[in-house]
């Protein structure tokens, strides 16, 4: 298609979505432009692809240039890599994260694996894969990179395990071999130097002290170690290197090959400027966090208003690849079970792990959040398709939630655009806290929750409670058409319309009053009642009175953007 067409044009050396090499040269007018300008092409079938230059980091290194593509399904980050670049030399494509992998190696003909190793107990380091060559086994698997360490050769741990140790275990394997490896980023520009095994080893030792651990060599637990990396490249410091690399003239460099190192799918991603896991939001940066732990990395980009553009460009494509899923969801479900929201937000709990990064024993969480017919479903993961709506770890009836946004006052930390669910569990009240990212946010949640709870009152229609009024045991209905109604089995009933009720308070426990404006408009009928399940009551009473109030006046429910200064 005209699509892929124009894609492939941008990548040098990247791949088709069949996996196969594509070696076009970068058109001239789509090559990096030197700054930090977001350039734009639209193709034929008018999709816009944006792409320019930025910085990144992993939290572990300064941050390094970058090209950076958004199309409308996906962001790309592209390394530069020099003419004479090789798999020998270690130019190659890294993995994003430092979990151990297994890597199935088969000997080419009886020959060896194909990689050179530096490091060993005898320099407190781990064994490192220091050059991997061109089309020999390592190279053939595209799985192993300059700057693995090797943790085990076919079962066997090689925790403590001198150079020569190393090398004799792995010349006694057979022609399949199985690696454990796992990736130190930091230790890759050390390992590519013309230096000796030695002097990489203490020049390793000396940059990245955390590869001498107490527990071997092992890195901090994920969480951990991404919420105090993420804490780092935050910092002043980094952004002080970001701010050097970026006036150093190697930075704007456009000589030499292009080559995509991550791949980020834009359906069911978030774009966060905040460090993981807290409410300390990034001076000049961004992240895009997508499915199955996929992250582009911290992007810098030191400009005002380019980072705002970047940030609206991604945050636009991700909101209509998340509604076009919406729209295919809803083909496939009942007009009773429509999709109106689906989207992450970040729910502040209780952790642990929290004391790491944070005084205050607090976490901040990614949590999918979709809206579906009469429910509210919290999920681990999105639903990819329309059976994977069954599988939430949580879902609450709309009418029986309260939503409530907070004021400036009432927020609990630095993060803004907060709000609360307060659900009912087990007969217990659980009052959530929730943060999104940016006003306009809030406001499309804001908006897609009025929607919900508007649809589901109407379609509920009638909502029945029992309780007692005046000792006498009866039922209270919320009619939509005919408002309260009390009944009892013996002695009067009494009913008013949603518009009679003047106000109402409660004990938080089981009693309710009601004051109701006489039919006259003379004077105030007071009612008290009792119920065992007073907060649902509460919560379905409000979601009505808020949905006649919604129907009387559309513009309740529909959200001006330009009235709310976005």
């Amino acid at each position: 298609s005209t699509f892929n067409c124009a894609i492939r044009n941008i990548f040098y050396a990247t791949r088709d979505w069949n996996g196969i090499i594509l070696n076009q040269e970068v058109p001239m007018h789509l090559k990096p432009s030197g700054s930090w300008k977001i350039n734009e092409i639209k193709t034929d079938d008018g999709i816009v692809i944006r792409h320019g230059l930025v910085a990144v980091s992993d939290g572990k290194v300064s941050p390094q240039s970058r090209h950076l593509v958004v199309t409308k399904d996906s962001i790309l980050l592209q390394k530069q890599c020099a003419s004479n670049c090789d798999s020998a030399s270690g130019n190659r494509p890294f993995p994003l994260d430092s979990k151990e992998r297994e890597v199935i190696v088969v000997k080419q003909n009886g020959s060896g694996l194909g990689l050179s190793i530096k490091g060993g107990a005898e320099h407190g380091l781990p064994v490192f894969i220091s050059r991997v060559f061109r089309d020999q086994a390592a190279d053939l698997t595209g799985q192993l990179f300059v700057g693995d360490a090797i943790l085990s050769v076919n079962g066997h741990r090689l925790k403590n395990y001198t150079h020569e140790q190393t090398l004799k275990v792995m010349r006694d394997t057979g022609d399949v071999v199985t690696l454990v490896v796992k990736h130190y980023r930091a230790s890759t520009p050390f390992l590519l130097r013309n230096s000796t095994n030695a002097e990489r080893c203490a020049e390793i030792l000396q940059d990245c002290p955390y590869l001498r651990a107490e527990e071997g060599w092992e890195t901090v637990a994920d969480v951990n170690d991404s919420l105090s990396n993420s804490r780092r490249s935050s910092s002043p410091a980094d952004i002080s290197q970001a701010s050097s690399i970026a006036n150093d003239s190697n930075f704007w460099a456009l000589d030499g090959e292009w080559i995509d190192i991550a791949t980020v799918p834009l359906k069911f991603a978030y774009i966060t400027r905040y460090i993981y896991g807290t409410d300390q939001m990034r001076r000049n940066a961004f992240e895009v966090r997508g499915t199955g732990g996929k992250s582009t990395g911290v992007i810098t980009i030191l400009e005002p208003a380019a980072l705002s553009q970047w940030i609206r460009h991604i945050s636009d494509a991700i909101q209509s690849i998340n509604a076009s899923e919406m729209t295919l969801h809803n083909r496939l479900l009942p007009g009773v079970e429509q999709v109106i929201y689906i989207g992450w937000i970040h729910e502040r709990v209780p952790s642990s792990e929290a004391q790491n990064i944070s005084s205050n024993g607090y976490l901040w969480l990614p949590v999918f959040i979709g809206l579906k017919g009469d429910a509210v479903l919290f999920f681990k993961e999105p639903p990819v398709d329309v059976n994977d709506w069954n599988t939430t770890a949580k879902a609450f009836l709309v009418l029986e939630v309260m939503f409530r946004p907070l004021r400036d006052s009432e927020h609990l930390d630095d993060r803004p655009n907060c709000f609360t669910l307060q659900v009912i569990e087990e007969s217990l009240i659980e009052s959530r806290y929730f943060s999104v990212e940016t006003r306009q946010d809030f406001l499309r949640f804001e908006n897609a929750w009025h929607r919900a709870m508007t649809s589901s009152a109407i379609r509920t229609g009638v909502k029945s409670f029992p309780v007692m009024c005046d000792g006498l045991e009866g039922t209270l209905t919320l009619n939509w058409n005919d408002g309260f109604i009390f009944a009892a089995s013996e002695g009067p009933e009494w009913s008013y319309k949603f518009s009679q009720l003047k106000g109402s308070s409660d004990d938080g426990k089981e009693t309710l009053k009601f004051h109701f404006r006489q039919a006259d408009g003379r004077g105030i009928d007071r009612k008290e009642i009792t119920c065992s399940d007073l907060h649902s009551l509460i919560y379905c009473m409000t979601s009505f009175l808020t949905a006649k109030v919604a129907t009387i006046d559309p513009s309740f429910v529909k959200v001006d953007a330009r009235k709310s200064g976005i």
